[in-house]
């Protein structure tokens, strides 16, 4: 770490990080936002976006994403230590005649190895941007998500068993291949971001003028009995592509139709207190460098001493809202497995169970 000086607010940072907030972003040649995973990074990118005009207005612009609609992900994807893949020239997306500095974003930069990024973007000047959320509360909003999105039906006490970011590292690897000055780490949580947003509070790490176009919540998770329901559907043979492109949509849908239908999965107490305790020596080296806040805010949320239990009658209304949002498809895939599954079994089905106390029996059969 480097010599520490005091910043503007009285606290004492490292010396380059303090040099950094003297810099602005224009001074750059391509900003990267580098996530990290659910801290916002769909409603930052939607707001890059949607917000052209006022981009120009303060000297940049948002490079059009070779296939997403509106992150740079097939960026990364090459570049990342999971995939493989023929790496897209980062010219191929830059307008080499525009004056204004690009914007590049993607959340899986996350998981790319620095070095080669760094070599990917050759020798131009770079500013990192990268957003650190809380592990507990990453982990239960992680854990939703990969539930939503992929095949797992492991508990949410397994999931934390394996899910552990270790942030010291993380921007250290960062820092090595950029330099301090260049990586700007900030929390990620309302009490601590600009307006209580991560938009307003990405617009500022850009410049104090811009104002990006906020739109709200844009990648919802689910939650509570719906995260159970589709737990208890995980563990069903269906191929994983068809899964993910019968249920993900329906059920982002879905969720927002009642509150209870993203309540995010918990831990006992002393278990939370435990988790936590695993990062503290790695959160203090990250947090030394973070603009917005020295420690992650305490916080009370997701407390609690014990799980959820859910009933056939709630599952049955999760069916309902799924098939008024079209999920009819969703519905006769799952039951058709778990009538193999209930002629095999001496236990009634749960998901068949609701089904039919949803009166969508004929639907099944």
């Amino acid at each position: 770490m480097s010599d520490l000086r005091v910043d503007r607010t009285g606290l004492r940072r490292p010396a380059l990080w303090v040099l950094a907030m003297e810099t602005t972003s224009q001074n750059y040649d391509l900003v990267l936002h580098i996530g990290r995973h659910k801290t916002g990074t769909t409603a930052t990118q939607r707001a890059l976006t949607n917000s052209e005009a006022e981009l120009e207005r303060c000297g940049f612009y948002y490079p059009k994403p070779p296939t997403h609609y509106f992150a740079h992900h097939e960026l990364a994807a090459p570049l990342s230590r999971r995939a493989a893949g023929t790496v897209i020239p980062i010219e191929s997306i830059l307008d080499s005649r525009s004056v204004l500095t690009p914007i590049v974003s993607s959340e899986d930069f996350q998981n790319c190895n620095p070095r080669l990024v760094k070599d990917w973007l050759g020798n131009r000047k770079v500013l990192v941007v990268v957003y650190l959320r809380e592990q507990y509360e990453y982990a239960r909003s992680a854990f939703c998500q990969a539930v939503q999105a992929q095949s797992i039906h492991k508990s949410f006490d397994e999931y934390c068993t394996e899910f552990q970011p270790d942030y010291g590292r993380f921007v250290s690897l960062w820092m090595e291949r950029f330099g301090e000055s260049n990586v700007r780490v900030r929390v990620y949580d309302p009490d601590v971001l600009v307006g209580r947003s991560i938009v307003t509070d990405f617009a500022s790490v850009l410049s104090p003028r811009l104002q990006l176009a906020n739109q709200g919540r844009a990648n919802p998770s689910i939650g509570g009995v719906l995260l159970a329901f589709k737990l208890l559907v995980n563990r069903l043979p269906i191929e994983p592509d068809v899964l993910l492109k019968l249920s993900y949509d329906v059920l982002a849908d879905v969720s927002r139709m009642r509150s209870e239908y993203s309540t995010k999965p918990t831990l006992a107490f002393e278990n939370v207190l435990r988790y936590q305790a695993r990062f503290s020596e790695s959160n203090s080296k990250a947090l030394a460098y973070a603009e917005n806040a020295s420690y992650f805010p305490a916080t009370d949320r997701g407390l609690a001493d014990e799980p959820l239990v859910f009933d056939v009658e709630q599952f049955a209304q999760v069916w309902l809202d799924i098939v008024e949002n079209g999920g009819e498809l969703l519905l006769e895939l799952v039951c058709e497995h778990e009538e193999r599954w209930e002629s095999h079994h001496d236990e009634k089905s749960v998901l068949l169970s609701a089904a039919r106390v949803a009166g969508l029996s004929e639907t099944v059969t």
